[in-house]
């Protein structure tokens, strides 16, 4: 299932973390990526998480694509899902300039 743009989750501001996941029911060595959220002087991380993130091709100063598979475990079953970030630099002081869609979509591959 694809999402309409509408449908987009809010964006979240934090601390994108890469590291190895190496015990896992995968039974192999999976690259994990994460978003750490500080809220006050404590930092969590969130439930966005992908394994095996790969970078896209795309322009800098548009941002950075990452492909990635999402794992879930639904009816003792795991389910698989492809996502796809967008992940921007930004500072507390500025507030990030709108997405260029127009100028991602043809970065963006489709199935």
């Amino acid at each position: 299932m694809r999402l309409r743009r509408a449908e987009y989750p809010a964006p979240v501001v934090g601390r994108v973390e890469v590291s190895v996941w190496p015990h896992n029911n995968f039974q192999r060595f999976i690259r994990r990526i994460e978003v750490t959220v500080r809220s006050g002087v404590a930092s969590h991380r969130t439930a966005l998480f992908m394994a095996d993130p790969v970078l896209l091709p795309c322009p800098a100063d548009l941002g950075w694509l990452l492909a990635g598979t999402e794992a879930q475990v639904i009816d003792d079953r795991i389910h698989e899902f492809s996502q796809l970030w967008l992940v921007r630099p930004c500072s507390k002081e500025k507030e990030l300039p709108p997405v260029h869609w127009g100028l991602l979509s043809k970065f963006i591959p489709t199935p």
